[in-house]
């Protein structure tokens, strides 16, 4: 009982105050730090995840693209996980490009401009819902005019847009 007996002699560590209003404004007080210390912990952790990822999903050793660029291209990245649960991983390699393992969800899109190079991947029921040309004109002749003029970011951008447009438009008919 000598236990007890001590814990009611204790005060509040946390918050003191003359009257029973200004202990009540300190523990809000308080508790409004604490709340704002937390949010600004999980903003800050959410910024650093989003520029991991962004660094997962795009990957340029030429440095041709410009931040808009990126910027247009993580878009794209968090459109196609939203509406179809699949990624994007862009390359632009400046040495010789070899395409990874087959992901049944991941759309994988390198390009080695300087021996203008075109690797497409795409899962296999996005393959079904594109059709083999679409993926072939991709693969094929979608790049070259862009190698040639030199803007092939913009012919990137376009091409995930192409793809983009079909899916969607596939979604749309068996909705």
């Amino acid at each position: 009982m000598v236990f007890f007996r001590g814990l009611r002699q204790m005060r509040g560590p946390l918050v003191r105050g003359e009257s029973t209003s200004e202990r009540l404004t300190r523990l809000l007080l308080l508790v409004t730090v604490f709340a704002i210390c937390a949010l600004l912990f999980q903003w800050n952790t959410q910024r650093h995840l989003d520029r991991l990822k962004a660094k997962e999903t795009i990957f340029d050793a030429t440095g041709t693209l410009t931040a808009d660029q990126k910027d247009a291209l993580l878009q794209f990245s968090q459109l196609f996980k939203e509406e179809f649960g699949m990624e994007v991983r862009v390359v632009v390699s400046i040495t010789p490009l070899e395409p990874p393992e087959p992901n049944p969800s991941v759309i994988y899109l390198a390009l080695k401009p300087d021996s203008r190079e075109v690797v497409l991947q795409v899962p296999p029921l996005a393959a079904r819902a594109l059709g083999e040309e679409t993926l072939t004109a991709l693969r094929e002749t979608h790049f070259p005019p862009y190698f040639d003029d030199g803007s092939w970011p913009k012919g990137l951008i376009l091409a995930l847009s192409t793809i983009w447009n079909i899916l969607l438009n596939q979604s749309t008919a068996v909705q």
